[in-house]
């Protein structure tokens, strides 16, 4: 099955995520990893990222759209005079919503894909599976309780939420807050690793990123 991660802001850990998933998880379960849309960095950009990690060229498919400007794809593409065919992306998300694959999304939830489509409209049209990555300080409780309504409003299939921040004790408040009042399953939480390098980042990840068996085996 393919699943989507979407965050409740930019810059929350949608791809720390990614990557900590298909190094731990990914590769030995047989998922591929995709960014459909990539704005900013040219140099390394989150599917470098995630591919200098695994070590697997064949579980990363390519952007089927790449941007210079830092931006939601329908600002990026206007600024690019790039006209983003509907056609294309709706083919790609109907050719692997069945496939074992992870989708990263950019930013939150509501972001435009185009003056009229948002991420979330896909989602719910290919009815996609998905995670939500909050941070777990100050101001969580509301970005994620919201996103997770906007789901919910859409009868979209929420696998549960995983944070990325501090542990201290307004961190885990918030986590279980969240959980209370939403219902939904709290997935794990890890802290912002102090250094990014490839081997920093597997011994990392291998230490502090969890997700039960019982999870993996419902995404077979």
């Amino acid at each position: 099955m393919a699943f989507f991660v979407s965050g409740t802001d930019t810059n929350i850990g949608k791809t720390l995520f990614s990557m900590a998933f298909m190094y731990k998880y990914g590769i030995k379960n047989d998922f591929f990893y995709m960014k459909p849309f990539q704005s900013g960095d040219m140099e390394e950009n989150d599917s470098d990222r995630v591919k200098s990690l695994v070590d697997q060229k064949n579980k990363i498919h390519d952007p089927l759209y790449t941007f210079t400007y830092p931006a939601s794809p329908h600002y990026a593409a206007t600024l690019e005079k790039t006209k983003i065919d509907l056609k294309m992306v709706n083919q790609f998300f109907k050719d692997n919503q069945d496939k074992k694959i992870l989708i990263e999304g950019s930013g939150g939830l509501l972001v435009p894909i185009t003056e009229n489509l948002l991420y979330i409209d896909i989602i719910k049209k290919y009815n996609i599976s998905t995670i939500l990555v909050c941070k777990s300080g100050l101001g969580t409780v509301n970005h994620t309780l919201l996103s997770i309504e906007a789901l919910k409003k859409r009868k979209i299939n929420i696998l549960g939420y995983y944070a990325f921040g501090k542990k201290d004790t307004l961190g885990m408040d918030n986590m279980i807050y969240i959980e209370r009042y939403s219902g939904e399953k709290f997935l794990g939480f890890t802290e912002i690793p102090e250094f990014f390098d490839k081997d920093y980042l597997r011994d990392f990840f291998t230490d502090n990123f969890n997700l039960s068996e019982e999870f993996i085996k419902n995404l077979k």
